[in-house]
């Protein structure tokens, strides 16, 4: 396979540019206390090392030597999924592209409104998973594939937000329900609709 012939090179590369981001971090690290944003504050290096972006670098850089240094550990275990958090260095974009700092700012001005609407959404989700479990906590019969009943997904309320939350995206993979579960889920695509374009209205709103 492609991976397997070429997996030594890709390994390579990965060190390689690893080691150039790592050497630019220390670089600003030591010279911290040149930075116009840190040179007249106390401590310029340790303000450096706890501002946003040196801790974008941490979680980027920061795996890959755990992952070696402690072989078999968590990290290690892990150390595929971590490498997602390099993503996060697309954040940075921010400094250099004005589009990237207008969307920052246009969440930043509408916060209060956009808190509001993620708590009302988080209320109506703990709402419904309740409404789920009282009808669908009784429903013995095996549905899908695997044979788990909906009364052993819909137990009880914890167990209920996950289904929960996937049903309030929009996706169904589950549509065998009591005529409750139905009314239910009925429900949730009107407030779901409500809930998704009232933030959307915001956010348009804000550029």
């Amino acid at each position: 396979s492609f991976v397997g012939e070429y997996k030594p090179y890709l390994d390579l590369l990965e060190l390689a540019s690893v080691c150039v981001f790592a050497l630019d971090y220390l670089l600003r690290l030591l010279t911290a206390h040149h930075d116009p944003t840190f040179a007249s504050k106390s401590l310029p290096n340790l303000r450096f090392v706890f501002s946003f972006y040196s801790l974008i670098d941490l979680l980027t850089i920061a795996p890959y030597f755990l992952a070696i240094a402690f072989p078999g550990s968590v990290v290690d275990r892990y150390d595929e999924a971590l490498r997602m958090l390099r993503l996060l260095r697309l954040l940075k974009m921010d400094k250099y592209i004005p589009s990237v700092t207008l969307i920052d700012d246009v969440f930043r001005n509408n916060a209060v409104p956009l808190l509001v609407t993620g708590f009302a959404a988080s209320v109506f989700w703990v709402i419904f998973a309740t409404m789920l479990w009282m009808a669908e906590g009784g429903d013995a019969v095996a549905t899908g594939d695997n044979g788990i009943t909906q009364a052993q997904r819909f137990k009880d309320v914890p167990s209920a937000l996950q289904y929960t939350l996937i049903l309030l995206s929009g996706d169904y993979p589950l549509c065998d329900f009591v005529f409750w579960g139905q009314a239910t889920c009925f429900l949730m695509c009107l407030f779901a609709v409500s809930i998704v374009s009232i933030p959307s209205s915001i956010i348009a709103s804000g550029f």
